[in-house]
């Protein structure tokens, strides 16, 4: 999860950073990845738009969820997307699947 503050334009503008960091770590290319925004509960404090943050996950190919911390709400649906990109990562390509057993 790549988490930043959506009050504080310095915490988004390092998560491109910490991306490079967790590819350069995992040695590869690409790593199942979700964008979050923390604290959704101070809109009328927000200094990066949801059109920013989600622009910039579409961009590095993956999602962005906001989080609301005092009340847990989006919290599931940040740990079930992880889950499932996570999953999706690592499955195998068609290609290397094994044959199904011939009845």
């Amino acid at each position: 999860m790549l988490i930043f503050d959506i009050t504080n334009q310095a915490s988004f503008t390092a998560i491109d950073d910490f991306k490079d960091q967790i590819l350069r770590v995992k040695d590869e290319d690409r790593y199942p990845m979700v964008l979050v925004g923390s604290r959704a509960d101070k809109q009328g404090e927000r200094v990066v738009s949801f059109a920013d943050a989600n622009k910039y996950a579409m961009s590095i190919g993956t999602t962005y969820l906001e989080v609301d911390l005092t009340n847990g709400t989006g919290v599931d649906e940040v740990f079930s997307e992880s889950a499932r990109k996570v999953a999706q990562f690592n499955r195998p390509p068609a290609a290397y699947k094994k044959p199904a057993p011939k009845k």
